[in-house]
């Protein structure tokens, strides 16, 4: 199993536990190195790192930037980030924003269908610092037996297209990679949904690495993700992407320690494409 995550949410964001629980169980996991990157915030990070430092385990300040690419919304991982760096604040400051927007107007097209859900109880979900996600409306769709699952809340309510969606306003990727370099950090791309082309282009523009082990990718797809990255000069990561749901445990997923040591060299050199 490898020991390092680089992908792992907290309840700063739309995981389940709070950064120094997140911490514990992925210590008593094995897991060695971890980063928390949780969406689109940098709050949770030092309670881990307090965590982090009690428990032996290294942790990677990270976060996942949702942006707007050509094809579609995108998620970069930034690892190894400074979490003082001015653009990235920023940008998190705007993404709160846009968030707690977005979900009042989907909240308010929940109710114009019918489903029995206030802002109020999205905001409970989501906790004092937390920000208010698609997620956490649909744990409250399931709490009161509209949906019998997360998944059955996005693909009745929640997806593009359905009732509640609404759209939020992103960063372009452009902008999203210069605040993760700009923060001294390595920018990967989550979970490749692009296309070949969509991934050249993120290349193109400073993308470091891409995220080539995830429990959402079948082997073959990770194959096909490892040479893609050789041939564009791409560093490649991994992780779990765990959030406390039932499914994934922290560390099923991740790098091991040789390929984590090429990655973070990277940063030490200042390389950039």
């Amino acid at each position: 199993m490898p020991d390092h995550d680089l992908h792992a949410h907290t309840t700063a964001s739309d995981g389940l536990l709070a950064p120094r629980a997140l911490v514990e169980r992925a210590a008593r996991a094995g897991v060695r190195v971890l980063a928390v990157t949780d969406h689109d915030t940098l709050v949770g990070l030092p309670e881990a790192q307090s965590a982090a430092l009690a428990a032996g385990l290294r942790l990677v300040p990270g976060i996942e930037i949702s942006a707007r690419a050509q094809e579609g919304e995108v998620h970069l991982l930034g690892h190894l980030v400074d979490p003082g760096a001015p653009a990235l604040r920023r940008l998190c400051e705007a993404a709160a924003w846009a968030r707690t927007r977005r979900m009042e107007t989907m909240v308010e097209r929940a109710r114009a269908a019918g489903l029995p859900v206030s802002l109020p109880e999205v905001l409970a979900l989501a906790g004092p610092e937390g920000r208010p996600g698609r997620p956490h409306l649909a744990r409250l769709l399931v709490e009161k037996g509209v949906a019998t699952s997360l998944e059955d809340a996005f693909a009745r309510f929640l997806s593009r297209g359905r009732a509640a969606f609404a759209e939020r306003t992103l960063p372009d990727t452009a902008e999203a990679l210069a605040a993760i370099h700009e923060a001294g950090g390595l920018a990967s791309l989550a979970h490749p949904a692009l296309g070949e082309p969509g991934i050249r282009a993120l290349a193109a523009q400073g993308l470091d690495a891409l995220e080539t082990a995830h429990p959402s990718l079948e082997p073959r797809v990770q194959r096909r993700l490892r040479k893609l990255a050789r041939e564009l000069g791409l560093a490649t990561t991994g992780g779990s992407d765990f959030h406390g749901d039932a499914g994934d445990e922290l560390g099923s997923s991740g790098l091991d320690e040789a390929t984590f040591a090429a990655y973070e060299a990277r940063s030490r050199a200042g390389e950039r494409r």
